[in-house]
């Protein structure tokens, strides 16, 4: 990582591979972006910024991949410009970083030290998450690792940050006698990050993975495959049903971590959150995954149950404290 300078209160960081084929220059904050050399292929660039979202239950950092892109047509050597951008009043730019969008084998490596530079400027008295997230040093630890196998072999849309803040959020909120209920494992990939990290704690809690299976016949089976790749089979407890027909299955606040990741109509997410709130332990924490921010982007996006969700019913409710987002997972603390 190399630091461009600061505007506005933000730190400008680009990632070591681009300044090999761009110069990049910095004018307030604007990126000034020029090849080197004329290319017969497309590049393409990647902005990630680092956000601080301010809400009445006080501000919490957000790791933020929607930034757009840069791209460079074959042949193309005129400069372009980029200016970071957010629609919405309550999000701070406090860094931003610009790499080159990687093939996918490659995104695992640079996500990761993208996520711990982020980490080493957040303030580590107020974060769990900074506490457990590898350095710039320790990129290539087992957890990193793991991190990133989990990333390349097992199926799923959740993202090697998102991967990241579940996994310090698994082990920032473990409570002695309670569990993790999963709404929604699909093929295990967040389910394999979850047990692995209670694995790392020797933890005594159980993954109770709740799906109903619908995509496929042998989706439960993948899951248990791939939680088994970490060596952690044995906590998992699968229940093939729609997540309504374990309310009488389970005790209240039975869980110190809920992952809401079902169905995203809102109906189906907010029937989710209030069996989670009931099945969470106060101190507990519940991450939710594709939280949209249409106030960020500038539109309603797609699947925006769980941002509605989050806005219109959880914060509101004031018992919960968001404790960061990275890319479409956000975690909050459950306070009473």
């Amino acid at each position: 990582m190399r630091t461009l300078g600061q505007a506005e209160g933000a730190t400008f960081i680009a990632a070591e591979a681009t300044p090999g084929e761009f110069d990049l220059s910095l004018d307030g904050a604007t990126l000034t972006i020029t090849p080197r050399q004329s290319r017969p292929f497309r590049r393409t660039l990647r902005p990630v910024a680092h956000f601080e979202v301010d809400t009445p239950q006080g501000p919490y950092p957000e790791l933020n991949l929607t930034m757009g892109r840069i791209v460079f047509e074959g042949g193309q050597t005129d400069s372009r410009s980029y200016r970071p951008f957010s629609r919405d009043p309550v999000r701070s730019l406090r860094a931003l970083y610009l790499g080159p969008e990687l093939p996918t084998e490659d995104d695992p490596a640079y996500f990761n030290a993208v996520c711990a530079d982020h980490a080493a400027r957040l303030p580590h008295e107020d974060h769990a998450w900074v506490r457990v997230l590898p350095s710039t040093s320790e990129g290539t630890s087992s957890r990193a690792k793991r991190l990133e196998y989990l990333h390349y072999h097992a199926h799923g849309w959740f993202h090697l940050v998102e991967m990241d803040l579940l996994d310090a959020m698994t082990r920032a909120s473990v409570l002695p006698g309670k569990h993790v209920i999963e709404i929604g494992s699909y093929q295990g990939r967040s389910t394999a990050v979850i047990a692995a990290a209670l694995g790392d704690l020797d933890a005594e809690s159980l993954v109770i993975a709740v799906d109903p299976n619908e995509l496929s016949e042998q989706q439960a089976d993948v899951t248990a495959a791939n939680v088994a790749s970490v060596g952690q089979r044995k906590r998992l407890v699968q229940i093939q049903r729609r997540a309504g027909a374990i309310a009488s299955l389970l005790a209240d606040e039975v869980a110190h971590l809920t992952f809401v990741d079902g169905s995203h109509l809102y109906e189906h997410v907010l029937a989710d959150f209030q069996l989670c709130d009931r099945l969470l332990a106060p101190g507990g924490i519940m991450v939710f995954h594709d939280v949209y921010a249409p106030a960020h982007l500038g539109y309603e996006p797609p699947r925006s149950g769980p941002a509605r969700v989050v806005n219109e019913v959880v914060l509101p409710t004031g018992r919960y404290k968001p404790l960061a987002g990275a890319h479409l997972a956000l975690a909050l603390r459950k306070l009473d």
